[in-house]
């Protein structure tokens, strides 16, 4: 049996956090929620770490 791939989704950052800055697109990893609610992420630029779902929407939204 194969492991299923980790689903990531898009999320646009609606608040700072690290080298985070409002309006950034990351791809965030939902199945490896944590700590404190935390999520871990991935840039398209390079980087990766974690962010609190909080400080994070759905792209497109506004």
């Amino acid at each position: 049996r194969v492991p299923a791939e980790p689903r990531f989704t898009e999320m646009l950052v609606l608040r700072e956090h690290g080298s985070l800055e409002l309006g950034d697109t990351v791809r965030v990893g939902m199945s490896s929620r944590g700590a404190e609610n935390a999520v871990r992420y991935r840039r398209s630029g390079g980087g990766a770490g974690t962010i609190p779902l909080e400080a994070l929407g759905p792209v497109g939204r506004g």
